[in-house]
């Protein structure tokens, strides 16, 4: 592994299509990526040394259409991104009342074919339609 690869505390871990191991570092503040051996690839969300990312705890893969969601619990969003960490889309409405919907401490999110399940820890939110 190489130097500054390690975990400082791993929430939630999910797995591409291709076997690769996604976990988010809610201590460090964005997502360590590792090949189905063990090897580490480039962080997501780690932009010259300074992560993007306040608290992420929960992260989920769609693999059917290669999209990782993410949630970011103090900033109370879910990012939705490619598997490369672009972001695509954010769901939910920031500290300062702008964005789509609204989540209060998003904590956890699962997948299944047709929705995404948030786990929101002062709301509960149901399920979301993984087209919106």
């Amino acid at each position: 592994m190489r130097q500054g690869s390690s975990l400082k505390e791993a929430k939630r871990r999910a797995v591409d299509a291709a076997d690769n191991i996604y976990v988010a570092d809610a201590e460090r503040g964005f997502v360590v990526v590792f090949d189905p051996n063990g090897g580490f690839l480039p962080y997501i969300g780690n932009f010259r040394g300074e992560p993007q990312y306040a608290r992420p705890t929960g992260i989920a893969i769609d693999r059917e259409r290669q999209h990782i969601y993410l949630s970011d619990t103090p900033r109370n969003l879910i990012f939705v991104m490619n598997l490369d960490g672009n972001v695509m889309k954010r769901l939910g409405r920031v500290r300062d009342g702008s964005g789509h919907g609204e989540f209060e401490q998003p904590t956890d999110i699962a997948i299944n074919h047709e929705h995404v399940f948030v786990l929101d820890a002062r709301r509960d939110q149901g399920a979301r339609d993984r087209s919106g």
